[in-house]
């Protein structure tokens, strides 16, 4: 449910309740003994803000990232957590920041962190994105690095990041349209050794769609390398609650997948 505090300014809530419940990797409390089996709990909690140019959402929930079916970074059924997103469009470029303080385990603090430029035209649009997975005991200096909007990375890891390291990752993605068909694209970069002793942990998704009338019909091909989103720290595998946060196929694997959507109605 959502409410509209003014123009600008939302509350959304989402209320999820499961049989068998604690079988559900998104529920993280207690069953309770009233009704044996059935548990109740806040999928998603949010303060929106809307403006002319983008918006800031802080809450608890999964903003994930969104191809036709399903990104290689950040997929929509993980468990939720808190999270600050933060998004800006001038004209034809657009910037998304965003923080999710992830689970605990073993006493440490993990969270992620990610920050995406894109440049969207009528017709196409490229994107690069380049994300951190890691984890701290006490929150620091080296943290805050991390997650600061305008930072960089890759310069903040080898420079002066945390100690034992994170899991980075950068993800370059593209659309173009012409006519009634529509071509994507996702190239997800977790590791390449540029010696060549150890194999490229690398993952790609390349779809076509064409839209018939009411008809849209989707063909998509994803390869994922093994060990994709694995790490040396078990702190910083790519998994939260024993779920994947990346793309649910998971390392070591192909997928083609064909999609059919129909339009009964522009009311349905």
């Amino acid at each position: 449910m959502a409410f509209f505090l003014n123009e600008r300014i939302s509350l959304q809530h989402e209320y999820e309740f499961d049989n068998r419940g604690t079988n559900d990797a998104h529920f993280l409390g207690r069953e309770r003994g009233t009704v044996p089996g059935w548990v109740g709990y806040l999928q998603h909690s949010s303060l929106n803000y809307m403006y002319r140019n983008g918006h800031l959402s802080l809450g608890r929930g999964n903003p994930f990232f969104y191809n036709l079916n399903e990104s290689l970074l950040i997929n929509p059924n993980f468990p939720p957590a808190e999270y600050v997103w933060g998004e800006h469009d001038i004209k034809w470029f657009q910037f998304d920041w965003g923080v999710l303080f992830l689970g605990e385990q073993a006493h440490n603090h993990r969270f992620m962190t990610f920050h995406r430029y894109s440049i969207e035209k009528e017709k196409w649009r490229i994107g690069f994105t380049e994300t951190v997975l890691g984890y701290y005991e006490i929150w620091n200096s080296k943290v805050l690095g991390y997650i600061m909007p305008a930072n960089f990375m890759l310069e903040t890891e080898v420079n002066k990041g945390i100690k034992d390291g994170t899991n980075l990752m950068w993800l370059i993605d593209g659309m173009y349209k012409f006519d009634r068909w529509t071509i994507y694209s996702e190239f997800l970069i977790d590791d390449y050794a540029i010696d060549g002793k150890s194999p490229p942990q690398i993952a790609g998704i390349i779809g076509l769609g064409k839209n018939f009338n009411n008809i849209l019909l989707n063909i998509e091909y994803t390869r994922i390398n093994r060990w994709v989103g694995n790490h040396c720290n078990t702190f910083n595998i790519w998994i939260e609650e024993e779920v994947p946060i990346g793309h649910q196929l998971g390392p070591d694997a192909h997928k083609f997948q064909l999609d059919s959507y129909i339009i009964i109605n522009y009311n349905f």
